[in-house]
């Protein structure tokens, strides 16, 4: 998606602005259909804007908000400023971590029960018991597997609300701690 400035007289009258913005502005004009190109829109006062990224910073603390277009080297350029979170938002962001992080480590059991033809990690946990020697193994293993992971995973939670160590960002800071999924030969649970 591109970023659009209006400039006049060489201040930002509308950031972001948009085609559609330039379009509904000037209604006695007849502008050609679909995307104007950059030197068309310029003619108007409507400039491109570089994206850009905020500088690194603690997401569990802070977020990036999107400052005013800075013009440099004749390009304009998107801005970012750090603002620390309130204590709700930190603990909303808090929350959004951890179901972010217990959707990936589901899909990551799921996936690993798709890989020998199972729905998800539930129905290969249904086996364990059978009388098929193949499908009760490999269902006795997903079932401590599954525990195991998310006993890990609680825990990890649990030591980061008591203060014990940081909340990880995000699944790939947690999946290194999880357990090793690999499917057992008969006898190996």
């Amino acid at each position: 998606m591109s970023l659009y400035v209006l400039v006049k007289d060489n201040q930002i009258k509308k950031y972001p602005y948009t085609q559609t913005d330039l379009r509904r502005d000037n209604t006695n004009v007849s502008f050609p259909a679909g995307v104007l190109p950059d030197e068309v829109v310029a003619s108007w006062g409507m400039f491109p804007v570089l994206i850009t990224q905020p500088s690194s910073y603690d997401i569990q603390k802070q977020k990036a908000v999107q400052g005013t277009p800075e013009l440099a080297d004749n390009k304009w350029r998107q801005t970012w400023s750090l603002v620390e979170m309130t204590q709700p938002e930190i603990e909303q962001t808090k929350a959004s971590i951890k179901d972010s992080i217990s959707r990936a480590v589901q899909k990551r059991l799921d996936d690993f029960a798709k890989s020998r033809g199972y729905d998800d990690i539930k129905s290969a946990c249904d086996y364990a018991g059978c009388d098929v020697v193949k499908y009760s193994t490999e269902g006795a293993y997903c079932k401590n597997q599954r525990a195991r992971t998310w006993e890990v995973l609680y825990g990890i939670f649990d030591q980061a609300d008591s203060g014990i160590r940081r909340l990880p960002d995000n699944y790939d800071a947690v999946e290194p701690e999880l357990p090793a999924l690999a499917w057992p030969t008969t006898g190996d649970v």
